[in-house]
């Protein structure tokens, strides 16, 4: 009778692990899919992602910890999309971590699938349809005969710098507010630095001029300006400091156009 008794719990305690392992496996080998351990792997990552438009980037490692998701929009272009938050759920004795990246995506990428792809614009995304409707304004007089890329930069350079004046629309500061976006500059026509570099590099890439954002430092503070590829060659071009202030529509400045890569 003992015997009985052992061997039926047995088999029962065989069952339940069974069956909690079937109902756990699955989602161990679905996060498992993408594994980085390496700040670098990390933020290529996102990039894709934004890009692509994706709004949950989920994946495992053994390396990477909260001090390197805390920062995270600090070190990437941001001009599809940023990350709002994130989850981290730790398996010690695998001593891995299972992540996943909440994301939000901008304006320019709706812009982008809309003039690229013939993607009609989210409905709720009002400030998408004003910003395309910006570029396509614009991208008609561009368009109106072949140019250059140098052309067309210097173009969308004199159009930027001319109808933008620095500062925060509604004279309010907000720290992730439309001063920082291509809508604040190419819509509301206010903006800072990075509204500057987003709005030049929208209409770069719907004109086909390559062009990336960076960000870094400037009289230490905070600032974002562009690289432009012309003939295999990079430039810097900074529009935020070639715009005068106070603002002026008919003077435009040329001293940080097409500064050369030092190598």
């Amino acid at each position: 009778m003992k015997r009985k008794i052992i061997l039926l719990l047995v088999t029962l305690w065989i069952s339940i692990f069974i069956i909690s392992g079937c109902s756990m496996m699955p989602h161990l080998n679905a996060s498992a899919q993408t594994v980085i351990d390496t700040k670098k792997e990390l933020l290529a990552e996102i990039e894709n992602a934004l890009s692509s438009g994706k709004t949950k980037i989920s994946f495992v490692t053994s390396d990477l910890d909260q001090t390197d998701f805390d920062t995270l929009n600090q070190n990437i272009e941001g001009f599809y999309g940023v990350v709002k938050e994130y989850q981290i759920k730790s398996v010690k004795f695998l001593n891995k971590s299972y992540v996943t990246l909440n994301c939000e995506i901008s304006d320019n990428y709706y812009v982008e699938k809309a003039f690229f792809d013939e993607e009609d614009i989210p409905e709720e995304r009002d400030k998408a349809r004003d910003l395309y409707e910006a570029c396509k304004s614009f991208l008609t007089s561009l368009q109106s005969k072949k140019r250059s890329d140098y052309e067309k930069e210097k173009l969308i350079h004199d159009y930027i710098v001319s109808n933008v004046a620095y500062g925060y629309p509604g004279g309010k500061k907000e720290p992730e507010g439309d001063a920082y976006s291509a809508y604040g500059a190419l819509v509301l026509k206010k903006a800072v630095c990075n509204g500057y570099a987003e709005g030049m590099k929208l209409l770069c890439d719907l004109s086909g001029v390559t062009c990336k954002m960076i960000s870094g430092t400037a009289d230490g503070e905070k600032h974002a300006w562009n690289l432009i590829k012309l003939d295999k060659e990079w430039y810097h071009a900074d529009l935020t400091w070639d715009d005068p202030e106070p603002d002026e529509t008919s003077r435009i400045m040329y001293p940080y156009f097409n500064v050369m890569i030092h190598r």
